[in-house]
């Protein structure tokens, strides 16, 4: 995906809002996924209700006049992104592409990289049907310790902020970035939307993840993106396990990236740990036994 960005940092907006795919077609994209899902949703198990409501309401794009007004709100900011002449130079953590084969200290340094906020807003920031599903996960689930790896300009992370709001459970989110000005322009858009139950943590994830999991433990929901590496997302794993409530909600992001990442889910959702697991699209969404606290 960033050798793609740095092709689309060079496309003017007016012809990127052209190439990106329009609304029907992303709402049709995660229909058809989540359909193909919910064949293989068990029906008698209470475990997987959640899930099952939470596909079925984004499905149906179905909201209250408080959620609706909320994800209104994070849209707007979305759309301001998406127009916005600021440049930020960036250093990469990530695998950087599905290709590319870095050993752990070449992806521990990262890369400088000067970047448009509006790219980066429209290719890595969750499309509005998938931010829409994190939402109804965590509206449905009703987590109180939540954690995102991977905050980017915050559009993922405002939409679990609304649903911990709505909840009205006291709910909070930590969410984990590596670039300080990337971090930046997220806090700006989460403080536009007034979600004062999210913090904003800067770091590589080797230095800021375990600091959050003692914070937030036990850990109840976490949505792991940002590092789409075999090898890396098989540690966070070994290393959030320790930490989660029992019966805590893991979502993984962008399991069809590469073929690393494919072993990553496959060898995940076998693991003993994992007492339901479900695909759907580029989500790997699991219910994992947890250990209530760390070890």
């Amino acid at each position: 995906m960033n050798e793609f960005l740095v092709k689309l940092n060079k496309i003017p907006r007016k012809i990127l809002s052209v190439l990106r795919p329009s609304d029907y077609e992303l709402w049709k994209a995660f229909t058809d996924e989540a359909k193909k899902a919910q064949q293989h949703l068990p029906t008698q198990d209470a475990s997987m209700a959640p899930i099952q409501v939470a596909i079925q309401k984004t499905i149906q794009r179905s909201l209250t006049t408080q959620e609706s007004s909320l994800i209104r709100k994070v849209e707007r900011v979305r759309h301001e992104t998406e127009s916005s002449d600021e440049k930020i130079l960036f250093r990469d953590y990530g695998a950087r592409s599905p290709r590319a084969t870095l050993s752990a200290e070449e992806m521990a340094e990262g890369v400088l990289e000067e970047r448009s906020v509006a790219t980066m807003c429209r290719v890595s920031s969750k499309p509005p049907p998938w931010a829409s599903m994190l939402f109804h996960l965590v509206r449905q689930a009703k987590p109180k310790r939540c954690i995102e790896m991977g905050t980017c300009v915050g559009i993922s992370a405002a939409y679990i902020a609304s649903a911990l709001r709505i909840n009205g459970e006291g709910g909070s989110l930590i969410t984990l970035e590596g670039s300080d000005e990337l971090a930046e322009v997220a806090r700006r858009n989460l403080d536009s939307v007034a979600m004062d139950n999210v913090e904003v943590r800067v770091g590589r994830f080797e230095e800021v993840l375990t600091p959050a999991l003692q914070t937030q433990q036990p850990v109840d929901f976490i949505f792991i993106d940002g590092h789409h590496d075999e090898r890396a997302t098989m540690n966070y794993f070994e290393q959030v396990t320790p930490y989660l409530a029992s019966n805590a909600l893991v979502i993984f992001d962008d399991i069809r990236w590469s073929d690393g990442m494919a072993r990553a889910w496959n060898a995940i959702r076998n693991d003993p740990r994992v007492l339901r697991s479900l695909s759907v699209g580029d989500f790997g969404v699991c219910i994992a036994a947890g250990a209530g606290s760390a070890a």
